[in-house]
This record gives C-alpha cells, sequence and structure tokens, in this order.
C-alpha cells in the first residue's frame, strides 16, 4: 500500500495489513476492505460509503466522524473503536462484535441487523441515534434497558 496515495474509491484492498496506519480523511468508498486488519488505525472523518468491511478488523481503530453510511461490517470486529459522532446510516451490523465500542453521538438510524446483545457493552449516551426498532429507556443518567421490537427479547 502506497501511504501518499489518499484515494482508495472502489479499491480491492481485501485482507490488507492497516493496522496502527494514519488513515485520516482517506476515501474507501465502495473499497472492498473484507477480511482487512485495520486495528487502531486512525480512520477520523475517512469516508467508507458502502465499503465492504466484513470479517474486518477494526478493533481500537479511532473512526470519529467517519462516514460509513451503508457499509458493510457483517461479522467485523469493532471492539474498542472510537466511532464518536461517526454516521452509520443503513449500515449492515449483522454479527459485528462491539465490545468497548464508543458509540457517543453516532448515527445508527435505519442500521441493518443490530441488536440488544450488540451494544450492551459498548459505550453510549444519550446523543447516540439508534435504528427505531431498538427502544432504549434510560433508568438513570448511565443505565437503560433495551428492547428488540422486532424480535421481542429484552436485554442490558
Amino acid at each position: 500500500m502506497n501511504d501518499a496515495v489518499e484515494d482508495f474509491r472502489k479499491a480491492n484492498l481485501m485482507k490488507a495489513n492497516m493496522s496502527q496506519k494514519d488513515l485520516t480523511g482517506r476515501d474507501f468508498s465502495e473499497a472492498n476492505l473484507r477480511k482487512a486488519d485495520l486495528s487502531g488505525a486512525i480512520l477520523s472523518r475517512a469516508k467508507m460509503v458502502k465499503t465492504a468491511l466484513s470479517v474486518a478488523n477494526l478493533s481500537n481503530a479511532n473512526l470519529t466522524e467517519a462516514d460509513l453510511s451503508g457499509a458493510e461490517l457483517i461479522g467485523a470486529i469493532l471492539d474498542g473503536a472510537c466511532l464518536r459522532g461517526a454516521d452509520l446510516t443503513r449500515a449492515s451490523l449483522s454479527k459485528a462484535s462491539m465490545r468497548g465500542a464508543d458509540l457517543t453521538g453516532a448515527n445508527l438510524q435505519k442500521v441493518n441487523n443490530l441488536t440488544c446483545k450488540q451494544i450492551e457493552s459498548a459505550i453510549f449516551d444519550k446523543t447516540v441515534m439508534l435504528p427505531d426498532y431498538l427502544k432504549i429507556t434510560w433508568t438513570s443518567e448511565k443505565d437503560w434497558e433495551c428492547a428488540d421490537r422486532k424480535k421481542g427479547i429484552e436485554d442490558n
């Protein structure tokens, strides 16, 4: 990978190792990053619209204010990732791991396949925008209960 290249739109980067790289503001729209290692990468304000990130390792990545709208994150590892203010509108999060992920202020409206179980160990506050099918009831400033309207399953 050439660090001087800033535009990765539609690039085939399957299984690429970009761990710990500073990729601030780069454009990965519609790129194939399936099974890529982006652990610890700095992807703040990156454009990742409709990017294929299934089974990618994004653990501890900085995705602050990144545009992940329409991204495919099936089975992705987002443990410890910072997604503050990120846009995940219409992203697919089926089986994605989100332990310790910071979702403060993130837009998760209209995401596909997000469950209460997935967000139970994530970090977020009342500024997060969740899909209509998940109902969060705040019991205190930091405590909440989640109900999945699709399945009728309650978690916390």
